[in-house]
């Protein structure tokens, strides 16, 4: 019984990761890293370059100058069939709420004014 319960347990639904700074690295890490269940698809939204002071993106192996939301890819070594991982170099603003496309939206965006871009990004996700 409780091999069946396990044998059942496959990724599915997808994840929308909006911000992929030093927090969202971490969520995106325990993202991948489930190996059962989780999700099919996850989705990394974030438009920022990788910096010299990005201390925790260089000691998981990442170069200053990449994507940011190219790293999360880059590392995960599921199967596409297993869980697929897509990364758009864009920060979201009004004019691209059509990329949230994700069962689960996480919002980790930060730098200035962020309340009016999650407010927007929770009417899109609602």
């Amino acid at each position: 019984m409780i091999q069946d319960m396990e044998n059942n347990k496959i990724p599915k639904g997808s994840i929308d990761l909006v911000g992929f700074g030093r927090l969202g690295l971490r969520t995106g890490i325990n993202l991948i890293q489930i190996h059962r269940g989780g999700p099919a698809k996850i989705t990394v939204i974030d438009g920022q370059k990788i910096s010299e002071s990005d201390i925790i993106f260089l000691l998981k192996g990442a170069k200053a100058g990449t994507y940011k939301s190219d790293f999360l890819k880059e590392i995960s070594t599921h199967k596409k069939e297993f869980r697929e991982v897509v990364s758009i170099t864009e920060d979201i603003n009004e004019d691209n709420l059509d990329l949230i496309t994700g069962d689960v939206v996480v919002i980790e965006i930060a730098g200035g004014n962020t309340i009016p871009t999650a407010a927007n990004i929770i009417k899109k996700a609602h």
